[in-house]
C-alpha cells in the first residue's frame, strides 16, 4: 500500500485515494482556500438564487463574512504559534503522549475499581489513601 494514499482497493474502489497524514496515519483532507472572498462571491452570484429571498442571501453573506474573520483569526494563531517555534510536526507527539496518557488513566481507574469493589467502599473514598486528586 503507498503511504501517501489510501489504496482504493481496502476502500472497495468505492472512494478516491486520499492523503494520509504521516504523522497519525489518518486521512487528511485540505482546506481549500478561496480565490476570492466567500461573502463577496455569494453577493455577486445572488442572481443566481432566485428561488431565496435576499434576506436568506444577505444573512448567508453575513455567516461567510463572520467564518472568514475566525479563519484569518486561526490563521494568525497558527503564524504566532509558528513564530514561537511551534512546528506541527510537534502536535503528532504531543496528541500520542495525550493519548498514552489517558489510557494510562483509564487503566489506573479500571484498578481503583475493582479495589473499590473488594473492599465494599467507592473508588472515590481510595483517591486520598493512593494521593490522587478527585479532579485529576
Amino acid at each position: 500500500m503507498d503511504n501517501k494514499n489510501i489504496n482504493t482497493e481496502k476502500n472497495g474502489g468505492r472512494f478516491p485515494s486520499s492523503p494520509v497524514c504521516r504523522a497519525t496515519g489518518n486521512v487528511c483532507y485540505p482546506i481549500p482556500r478561496p480565490s476570492s472572498s466567500l461573502s463577496e462571491s455569494v453577493t455577486q452570484n445572488s442572481g443566481n438564487l432566485t428561488s431565496a429571498g435576499p434576506e436568506l442571501v444577505q444573512s448567508l453573506a453575513k455567516e461567510i463574512k463572520e467564518l472568514e474573520g475566525q479563519l484569518a483569526e486561526v490563521e494568525n494563531q497558527i503564524e504566532e504559534l509558528r513564530q514561537d517555534g511551534l512546528e506541527e510536526s510537534e502536535l503528532a507527539v504531543h496528541i500520542e503522549k495525550l493519548h498514552e496518557y489517558n489510557d494510562i488513566k483509564d487503566t489506573a481507574q479500571m484498578i481503583l475499581g475493582h479495589i473499590a469493589t473488594l473492599q465494599g467502599v467507592r473508588a472515590r473514598d481510595l483517591y486520598p489513601q493512593y494521593g490522587l486528586e478527585l479532579d485529576d
